[in-house]
């Protein structure tokens, strides 16, 4: 059975609002690493050994096909993902792309498809925070209610909801009682 542990570490988000000091690409690509670690601890958390999960074996596009097949994400998530995927795959392995307003203006037309609608800005690189940010919580939330873990009220993390049956009120007939029905 799996684990069902999901939890994003606090200094991994914390990383990702810093990174808006260094600029818009910077914060773009620690951005995506964070929603692939979301992804990453989603399949983690619903296969039985998930200690033979290598991170550097699966990339994102494959981690967005096994969430999506578990059903823990909407079809509109996966649209945004692979949206992200895309851009961050240009900004890595091309010298000539730019992040530009068209990015945060494609993100918002996907996150509008899901029912999100992102306030506008004044500048396109605080849309695009604000885009990347959205889809953090969506996706976090998205995946706690695809695993069915929910805060708990302590500080401790996450928890899965107890899934033990409650013990039944009605007394099981004796064994005597059984047969003697049986022979009628």
């Amino acid at each position: 059975m799996a684990s069902r542990r999901y939890k994003i570490a606090p200094q991994d988000f914390r990383r990702f609002h810093d990174a808006i000091k260094e600029g818009p690409t910077s914060f773009y690509l620690r951005g995506h690493l964070l929603l692939e670690r979301i992804l990453l601890y989603a399949v983690k958390a619903t296969v039985e050994h998930p200690d033979k999960l290598q991170k550097t074996s699966i990339k994102m596009g494959t981690l967005i096909d096994l969430v999506a097949a578990l059903g823990l994400i909407s079809d509109g998530m996966v649209a945004v993902l692979r949206y992200v995927d895309s851009v961050r795959n240009n900004l890595a392995h091309s010298l000539d792309f730019e992040l530009t307003g068209a990015v945060p203006t494609r993100l918002t037309e996907l996150l509008n498809a899901i029912g999100i609608v992102p306030n506008r800005t004044s500048t396109w690189e605080e849309e695009l925070e604000i885009c990347l940010l959205i889809a953090y919580v969506m996706l976090d939330g998205e995946v706690k209610r695809g695993l069915k873990i929910w805060p708990t009220k302590s500080h401790s993390g996450l928890r899965k909801p107890s899934m033990k049956k409650k013990p039944s009120t009605k007394k099981k007939p004796s064994v005597k009682k059984t047969r003697k029905a049986m022979r009628r």
